[in-house]
């Protein structure tokens, strides 16, 4: 499980510093993240 970098609830979202990517590259995308960052609902940036 994960948690929000700002209160360290466990999370609802997760963003990486990756380009957008079709649905079959996501898994790999993600694991090839190296900053994943996760908030929960009350602290999701404005994207």
């Amino acid at each position: 499980m994960s948690y929000c970098v700002e209160c360290f609830e466990p999370d609802d979202v997760c963003f990486c510093n990756i380009e957008k990517v079709i649905l079959s590259e996501y898994v790999d995308g993600m694991r090839e993240c190296a900053e994943l960052k996760c908030y929960c609902k009350e602290h999701i940036p404005n994207v």
